[in-house]
C-alpha cells in the first residue's frame, strides 16, 4: 500500500530543489509550452510537474493522474486510484519570488470528489503542512484541527487587474456599491455552473461541487470588480483545498 504522506513530503523536497535550480524570475517565467487547459506553461510549472510525476512514478503504483499542465495520464494499469495535483498552486507568485504558493495534491479511490480519501497542501511560504485522511480528520502539522467550523458565509470584494493603476481609476465607482449586500447584484446565479471570465480577466469562484457559488459579479472595464458570496463549507471540499 502506497504511503501517500511520505510521497508528498518527498515531492515537496523535489519542488524545493526546482526552486533552487531556478532561483530568479529570469529562469522561472519563460513560457515553455501550453497546458491542457490552454494556459501558458512557464518553466517553473513544467519543472515542478516533471519532478512530481517522477516522484509519483517511483511509487510503482497504478493510478490516473490529473494535473494542470499534462492533463490526464494513466500510469501502470490505471485502476480506480485518481490523483489530482497542482505542483505550483500560485505559479504567478512563485515565478516572481513571492512566497505565497503551495503544492496541492489529492488522492481518490474513484473519479469523483466523494472518492477523495487523502489530501495534502504544503505552503512554501510559511512551511505549513496541511493533511487530511478520510475518517481520521484534518491536521496542521501534527495538530488535529478542532470541531469549530467556519461561519456559513463569507462576502468578498476583490479587485483584479494587471496594473494597479487600472484599479485606482475605477475604485471610486465602487463608493456606495461595495457596502451593498452581494446578493443585490445578481448577474451570476448561485449554482449556475458558469465558467466565463470577465472583462478584467477575473475567473469564477470554482468550488468542489463544480459550481461558481457566486451570487453576483460586477465588472468595470480595465479592472475587474468581483463580488462573491459563497459558503466556505462548500469550497473546502475541493481537491485543491481538501484539508
Amino acid at each position: 500500500m502506497t504511503d501517500w504522506l511520505a510521497t508528498c513530503r518527498a515531492a515537496v523536497e523535489d519542488v524545493r530543489g526546482v526552486l533552487v535550480d531556478l532561483p530568479t524570475r529570469v529562469e522561472r517565467e519563460p513560457v515553455v509550452g501550453a497546458g491542457e487547459g490552454g494556459d501558458d506553461t512557464v518553466a517553473i510549472d513544467a519543472a515542478s510537474e516533471d519532478a512530481i510525476v517522477r516522484r509519483l512514478e517511483a511509487t510503482g503504483a497504478s493510478f490516473t493522474l490529473i494535473s494542470e499542465e499534462l492533463g490526464e495520464r494513466v500510469f501502470g494499469e490505471g485502476g480506480s486510484t485518481h490523483i489530482v495535483v497542482d505542483p505550483i498552486d500560485g505559479s504567478l507568485n512563485a515565478k516572481r519570488g513571492i512566497p505565497f504558493f503551495a503544492l496541492s495534491l489529492a488522492v481518490a479511490d474513484g473519479p469523483t470528489m466523494g472518492d477523495v480519501h487523502f489530501g495534502y497542501v504544503y505552503d512554501f511560504g510559511t512551511g505549513e503542512e496541511w493533511t487530511a485522511h478520510r475518517e481520521a480528520g484534518a491536521f496542521l502539522g501534527e495538530q488535529r484541527l478542532g470541531d469549530v467550523r467556519p461561519k456559513d458565509e463569507i462576502e468578498i470584494l476583490s479587485f483584479e487587474a494587471t496594473l494597479t493603476s487600472s484599479v485606482a481609476e475605477k475604485a471610486a465607482q465602487m463608493v456606495g456599491i461595495a457596502s451593498q449586500r452581494v446578493g443585490d447584484a445578481g448577474d451570476v446565479k448561485p449554482d449556475s455552473g458558469e465558467a466565463g471570465g470577465t472583462d478584467g480577466g477575473a475567473g469564477p469562484a470554482i468550488c468542489g461541487n463544480g459550481s461558481t457559488r457566486a451570487n453576483a459579479r460586477r465588472t468595470v472595464r480595465g479592472g475587474a470588480i468581483v463580488f462573491r458570496r459563497w459558503r466556505i463549507s462548500d469550497c473546502c471540499t475541493s481537491a485543491r483545498s481538501f484539508v
